[in-house]
């Protein structure tokens, strides 16, 4: 979802039927980019990195 005004946001979340749709499909954006980050891994286009010995500006 592009940038949305404060009270759209309000509404959409204090709004239960709104807010399980919205969390829904956050749930599935969220796996999808998970999901696309792995295939990257795979094809060796990304790699592994471990945040813990990531520069602590990289975090």
């Amino acid at each position: 979802m592009r940038r949305q005004s404060n009270a759209f946001y309000d509404d959409v979340v204090g709004y239960e039927p709104t807010a399980q749709i919205y969390r829904k499909n956050s749930a599935a954006a969220a796996h999808r980019v998970h999901g696309l980050i792995e295939e990257g891994v795979q094809a060796e286009v990304f790699r592994v990195l471990n945040s813990h010995s990531s520069p602590r500006w990289w975090r």
